[in-house]
């Protein structure tokens, strides 16, 4: 499974063939554009909050107007795209007279595009990147999926005014629907947003390590969703990107939580208390929480993942302890 880009199958290396980069061609000056920071996925695991929680560092700006920014057309064969997505990131720093000596950061939570255009603008940059990943507790971030994107089995009637891609007041979710899904797995071809349940924890670790081999490993920061609030967090982003620990957004907020239809996007901040008390639970499928045993099959299906994920980045999501 692939990082959720609207979809789960958008992220993993081996939902789909690699794409064709044929067709992209890199300038030198594309290099003085990329951006310092790139916050690559998990969609629905905390991009949007260490988005925000960046942005409001001093020493931090966004490179675009708005989180999520990814090459036009999101098909690395269309060789214009990779040109309007440096375009738009040159007019975007002139027109706010973005000053050059603070960090760029850009959210375009998709695998193989930010590998394209990494590739494709290595060769010519004269620093580092760095590039962060979140993480989280497998059923939670499916649940989340689940209630949060709107799928394919949908009518289109019931998707969201404000983005198609989203469910709606009238959507149909429930806990017994996302239980028979889970147990589907990838035997189904009408819930792309769900597919392939197995191993997915394993997935999201090799797509780690092929960021590490291509990057370098001490330019790759893996984040828990679960731990985003904490003030180690913040210092260890701090240390990480060699900025002050002087974030200026609350550590009590939430940002995109997805529990009512109103607390989505990127803009949308709540206080965490309000989140916590409804942790879990969604207005989409009636505020009814997860089976437990949605959960614990979940963590059967990723146990083997989920403590490989332990050992090797010493990341803890909940499911290594659980019986296999």
């Amino acid at each position: 499974m692939r990082w959720v880009f609207y979809l789960v199958c958008v992220w993993m290396s081996t939902c789909q063939g690699q794409d064709d980069e044929s067709k992209w061609i890199c300038k030198p000056q594309d290099a003085a554009l990329y951006p310092d920071i790139n916050i690559i996925g998990l969609p629905k695991a905390g991009t949007s909050y260490v988005y925000r929680l960046l942005v409001s560092n001093d020493a931090v700006l966004p490179s675009w107007r708005q989180k999520e920014h990814c090459p036009r057309g999101r098909n690395t064969s269309d060789p214009q795209g990779l040109d309007a997505y440096f375009n738009e990131i040159r007019h975007h720093l002139q027109v706010t007279q973005s000053s050059a000596q603070k960090l760029h950061v850009n959210g375009c939570p998709d695998h193989d595009l930010n590998m394209a255009v990494r590739r494709c603008v290595g060769p010519y940059l004269s620093s580092q990147p760095k590039y962060i990943i979140c993480l989280r507790e497998p059923a939670d971030y499916l649940w989340a999926v689940y209630n949060f994107w709107s799928d394919e089995y949908d009518a289109p009637w019931t998707r969201s005014a404000t983005n198609p891609t989203w469910t709606s007041k009238s959507s149909y979710r429930t806990p017994e629907m996302f239980h028979e899904l889970v147990l589907a797995g990838n035997r189904t071809v009408a819930t792309p947003h769900l597919k392939v349940f197995e191993d997915m924890v394993a997935h999201w670790l090799m797509d780690i390590r092929q960021w590490r081999k291509l990057v370098g490993a001490g330019n790759v920061l893996v984040l828990k969703l679960e731990d985003l609030s904490l003030p180690k967090t913040r210092q260890t982003l701090a240390s990480f990107l060699h900025i002050p620990n002087a974030f200026a957004m609350p550590a009590s907020t939430i940002v995109n939580a997805g529990t009512t239809i109103a607390d989505r996007g990127d803009t949308s901040v709540v206080p965490t208390d309000t989140v916590r008390k409804t942790s879990g639970l969604y207005e989409v499928s009636g505020f009814k929480p997860m089976l437990p045993r949605t959960r614990s099959l979940i963590h059967r299906m990723n146990h083997k993942g989920c403590c490989m994920l332990l050992k090797k980045e010493a990341v803890d999501l909940g499911c290594c302890h659980d019986n296999a």
